[in-house]
């Protein structure tokens, strides 16, 4: 082993056993009444603590580690490679899938996700760092812990740069298996909350708040819109829907789903159910709104707002979210169309086939969901907002939060969904502009 490396490797373990033994000091007064099994003598034990009673989740994340490629068997694109990580053993029921992409450190929000929709889930996982697949069992048998579900209906790829993955293959399988345990005994001590989980992985990655760490840390830009092909392409259900992991889902969009495409005796081809999106002041709102009902209250107590009213509200404002919150004129009224306006970007649900893909060009912050919207709105697509249905960000999205390079983002993308917007002309001569 090269020095360099074992010094590299003696600062992360300095680093995490600080971290770990911070994070043990603060949960221990919550700890007392259930003290945490700690007697992680191997991986393989670790996987079997987290899983408990289940057999089955201990034993399918070992066959990950064991027989899963190696990340350069499967190419994404020039600069990316994946693994298929998790196939759902649980036969996807319903008509939606839910589409998620996320950074290693916030995959806990997938709890969320889970617990408020009762279908099949897919997610594209990024990583920046080196991050073996020994630790991503750790991260996913936690998970599994957490929720039972994680095993039986989510699907999941795990991404990585091609030079990230040079210094994978630098480390040695003592190295990744240690380093799976540092993580495996920091992650023993915490309570199945996403808040906890969230920056325990933050810590343990040393990733930052939005894109900070792929630009400022690692030189890696974060590929949203090639996790967002790679969540989409493992969905078997007639409708997607592409969310971020940290937007939840109402509790009855399934149903609202289902009673809308009935409504359009199967005439879906072109056709995008939006889902309107909100915002919550996570300082006031200690749970997430389930049912439309309970959210117009918290609009009304101004505990919720619509999403990007501060960063970008002509994003958001063609859905009309005052119609929205009138609700409809007759009980049998499930929808009301919109026209499209540049730059609009609604979350939706739409048929997978016939959804054009997202340029995975667009990398980081700006343009990388307007320029799929531009895409279908050149092909003719009509919108139709939801009323039985939504989505939520917990906390308000501020302008200033943003990592220090989010106007270097903006400008280097709009060239592009510039240059994009012609070559959609010159191959869509008839369609409608962007």
């Amino acid at each position: 082993m090269r020095a360099s490396s074992v010094v590299r490797l003696m600062l992360v373990l300095l680093v995490l056993l600080g971290g770990a033994l911070w994070l043990h000091q603060q949960a221990l007064p919550a700890l007392v009444e259930n003290p945490p099994v700690l007697a992680l003598s191997s991986l393989e034990t670790a996987l079997a603590t987290f899983c408990g009673a289940n057999p089955r989740c201990s034993a399918d994340l070992a066959q990950h580690v064991a027989h899963l490629p190696d990340f350069a068997a499967e190419q994404d694109d020039d600069d990316y490679l994946s693994l298929r990580w998790a196939t759902p053993t649980a036969v996807s029921t319903g008509q939606l899938t839910l589409c998620t992409q996320s950074s290693l450190d916030q995959v806990p929000h997938l709890l969320d996700t889970l617990s408020a929709f009762d279908g099949p889930v897919t997610i594209a996982i990024f990583s920046a760092a080196p991050v073996a697949k020994e630790a991503l069992a750790v991260v996913w048998a936690k998970l599994a812990s957490c929720h039972p579900d994680i095993g039986t209906r989510v699907a999941a790829r795990y991404t990585m740069h091609r030079d990230t993955h040079q210094q994978l293959l630098d480390l040695s399988p003592d190295q990744a298996e240690v380093s799976a345990m540092d993580l495996a005994r920091q992650l023993a001590l915490l309570p199945c909350t996403v808040d906890s989980l969230v920056s325990s992985l933050r810590m343990w990655t040393q990733a930052g708040a939005n894109y900070e760490l792929t630009l400022q840390t690692t030189q890696v830009p974060y590929p949203n819109n090639l996790l967002r092909n790679l969540a989409r392409d493992q969905a078997t259900t007639l409708f997607t829907m592409v969310l971020d992991v940290d937007i939840v889902p109402s509790h009855n969009i399934a149903k609202a789903v289902e009673q809308a495409v009935a409504a359009h005796h199967g005439s879906y081809t072109r056709l995008a159910f939006v889902v309107p999106a909100f915002e919550l002041d996570t300082s006031t709102a200690t749970t997430m709104p389930a049912h439309r009902d309970e959210l117009l209250q918290m609009l009304e107590a101004g505990t919720a707002r619509p999403f990007y009213q501060e960063v970008c509200w002509k994003c958001q404002r063609h859905t009309n979210y005052e119609k929205w919150q009138q609700g409809p004129m007759q009980i049998t009224e499930l929808e009301y169309e919109v026209s499209w306006h540049d730059p609009w970007e609604p979350f939706y649900i739409a048929r997978e086939r016939s959804c054009p893909r997202y340029d995975v060009r667009f990398r980081q912050y700006g343009f990388n969901r307007i320029s799929q919207v531009c895409h279908m709105h050149m092909l003719n697509y009509r919108f139709v907002v939801l009323y039985q249905a939504f989505v939520v960000h917990a906390g308000w999205k501020r302008p200033g939060a943003f990592h220090a390079s989010k106007q270097a983002d903006l400008d280097r993308n709009r060239d592009l969904f510039r240059q994009m917007k012609r070559e959609l002309r010159a191959h869509i001569p008839q369609g409608p502009s962007c």
